[in-house]
């Protein structure tokens, strides 16, 4: 476990998240005003709470973002953006609950969203535009299908 602490950033910048979203000056309702306060905020926290200064450079001019989508939507628009999200897949959930294929696409993409602050990065944006395209494709597909047969 001290290994990890030590050597998983997600471990550190999971802490900052958390410190930084106890501090007065964050507004959980909106968050923050914008990415920038966000990417500022996490860099203060890492130069205040690593021990290992080379490391904390490191993290601050690596620009470390939440690696949480949750988190990250958290910090930049508050409780409306997570709740946007979370309202997102329980509809794509509760659409497709009977559909495997299509559950196991949007489960993985929540996985994924755990771990990663995909929706933050361009790359992240094709990632999502895949899937929901898939997705849609899939569903369009079905439809079809299902009009043929009546």
């Amino acid at each position: 476990l001290q290994k990890v602490k030590e050597h998983e950033p997600r471990v550190i910048i999971w802490n900052c998240v958390a410190l930084i979203t106890e501090s007065s000056d964050f507004n959980k309702i909106i968050g923050f005003e914008n990415a920038t306060i966000v990417d500022v905020e996490l860099a203060n926290c890492y130069d205040a709470t690593m021990e290992n200064k080379h490391r904390a450079d490191f993290f601050k001019t690596s620009q470390y973002n939440t690696h949480n989508q949750f988190l990250g939507l958290y910090m930049g628009e508050g409780i409306i953006g997570v709740m946007l999200l979370i309202f997102f897949f329980i509809g794509a959930i509760l659409r497709d609950y009977r559909n495997f294929y299509k559950i196991a696409i949007v489960i993985a993409l929540l996985l994924f969203f755990v771990v990663e602050n995909v929706i933050q990065r361009q790359l992240g944006m094709y990632f999502f535009a895949i899937c929901l395209s898939v997705i849609t494709l899939y569903l369009c597909k079905m439809e079809k299908q299902t009009t043929e047969a009546k």
